[in-house]
């Protein structure tokens, strides 16, 4: 208040400074006030300043009292007298506060001038180990030698003490971590109560399974491996099932095919149309029953096309209006039962298939496609009264539209495989990979829609193909490499049920494997 007023006490001390009656505080003893001119903040304040008299101004002399003067207040001080003196008495009267002693005394004779010019004292927290650190560092700023080096106005020294004494952090001092939150605990009590009680219940828990995890860790290894155990069984669970699935849905479409070809009007269309040119009438009557009747199987079947051939392998109708109809075919495996496209010699002295048929993977040759055939065989009467083939009635399917389930999930890729001889390439070859999610990819790098298994992997699914025909069971997991992903997976063989000989091995096994992409 004093220096809003203009004036500088200059001898500020412990015992210049009294309690009220009523914890009031007095500055006393100010016969060594200074006058000062005031700064605009000062002057702001709305109070007026304090001018002094003549006898005053005769007493501007003088100094203060060692221990509490600061250096510029000493004799041959270049520095000017300013408020920064009485901040430094103030500095070093909160000293004795809180070490019970000076930082400098009159015992140390005219030696104690220069320790003062030069700030050579101990820190109050060297003298009482029990001194607050943020109390000791508003004091050794607050008697910084250099005047700017101290707080601006005594006003800014109070308010930092203002604050360490309503437990708050203070500018000049950053408290470690342990101090800001010790703090915080005690300005929020019930908050930290509460925290002391969880972090009491999760210490207990943490014991609890500490001790729990000492008496389990010697079944770890057992866990691990029931755990490895449980997959396994899901590995060869989801190829049994898979390999279910494709079995049934072929034999399913084979005995689509045959009670189609049973229809006794389906004998005499085919009989009618043999021999005729491609838009007779024959051939529309045909194709009207073909469309008739595949109109009613789209919902519950899909497929690329639908065909009927005569005996000749001669294409009497298909369900998508295509120049191939009235061509041969004759030299397809879905027409003959063999497992490649025969030349045009072999193909003229082979019959049609007299039993369901699952045809050599071909290729589109629109779209690159991988496609299968399911073929049966149209039977007509002879004079005799047998029977004999009169013609073919197939279905051609995308390989990757056979399978209505996702073939890839969060834990597991399936694969289908094709064990039997193709003739894609210029020679037979095997281990052709129908479908995986990976497929496409694999396709990509290696710049080739024909993607085969290595050698190694072909001869076991061989082997496992040979021993469940056999009438062995039970999947073996173990890890296999797949399109360059090695992981633990099962193999199932696709057999259809209910068909006995060579009608129910399919020749295709499916590889479940333990998958993350």
């Amino acid at each position: 208040y004093a220096h809003i007023r203009g004036v500088l006490h200059r001898d500020i001390k412990p015992a210049n400074i009294m309690l009220g009656k009523y914890g009031e505080t007095l500055v006393v003893d100010w016969g060594l006030a200074q006058f000062i001119e005031r700064d605009e903040r000062a002057k702001a304040s709305g109070e007026e300043t304090l001018l002094p008299d003549e006898a005053i101004k005769e007493n501007q002399g003088g100094a203060g009292t060692i221990g509490y003067i600061s250096p510029e207040q000493l004799p041959g001080s270049a520095e000017p007298i300013s408020k920064a003196c009485d901040v430094y008495s103030l500095g070093a009267t909160l000293y004795k506060l809180l070490t019970g002693v000076t930082a400098f005394h009159r015992g140390q004779g005219r030696s104690v001038w220069k320790r003062i010019r030069e700030g050579d004292f101990r820190s109050p927290r060297e003298v009482n180990k029990n001194c607050p650190p943020a109390l000791d560092a508003i004091c050794l700023k607050a008697m910084a030698v250099r005047p700017v080096e101290r707080y601006a106005s005594a006003q800014e020294l109070a308010e930092d003490l203002q604050r360490w004494m309503a437990d708050e952090a203070i500018k000049i001092y950053k408290e470690p971590l342990s101090s800001r939150i010790m703090r915080c605990a005690r300005r929020h009590r019930e908050w930290s109560f509460a925290g002391l009680c969880i972090a009491a219940i999760v210490l207990l828990m943490t014991t609890v399974l500490a001790v729990t995890f000492h008496y389990t860790n010697k079944t770890t290894q057992a866990a691990v491996e029931m755990a490895q155990e449980a997959s396994n069984e899901n590995l060869s669970l989801a190829a049994t099932v898979t390999a279910s699935y494709y079995g049934n849905d072929i034999d399913r479409r084979w005995r689509i095919l045959t009670a189609l070809a049973a229809d006794p009007d389906l004998d005499e269309l085919v009989t009618n149309a043999t021999g005729k040119e491609v838009h007779s009438a024959e051939f529309r009557a045909l194709n009207r029953w073909l469309m008739q009747h595949i109109g009613e199987l789209d919902r519950c079947i899909n497929y690329d096309t639908w065909f009927i051939t005569d005996a000749e392998g001669r294409q009497l109708a298909r369900s998508q209006q295509s120049p191939t109809i009235g061509e041969y075919f004759r030299d397809r495996s879905y027409f003959h039962g063999e497992s490649r496209i025969l030349d045009e010699k072999e193909a003229q002295e082979i019959p049609p298939i007299e039993q369901p048929c699952l045809s050599a993977v071909y290729q589109s040759r629109s779209t690159g496609q991988m496609k299968v055939a399911f073929s049966v065989p149209i039977w007509g009467k002879e004079d005799d009264g047998g029977r004999a083939p009169i013609g073919v009635f197939g279905m051609s399917v995308v390989i990757r539209e056979i399978n209505q389930f996702e073939t890839r999930s969060d834990k597991i890729a399936i694969g289908l495989i094709d064990l039997r001889d193709d003739w894609l390439e210029d020679t037979a070859a095997k281990g052709l990979i129908l479908d995986h999610p990976d497929l496409d990819e694999a396709a990509r790098s290696t710049k080739s829609d024909l993607v085969r298994v290595n050698a190694e992997l072909l001869e076991e699914l061989i082997a496992l193909r040979r021993a469940r025909h056999n009438g062995r069971s039970g999947a073996q997991i173990k890890p296999v490499t797949l399109l360059n992903r090695t992981s633990n997976a099962a193999c199932e063989p696709i057999f259809i049920p209910g068909r006995n000989g060579a009608l129910a091995d399919t020749g295709w096994v499916v590889i479940v494997q333990a998958y993350r992409k």
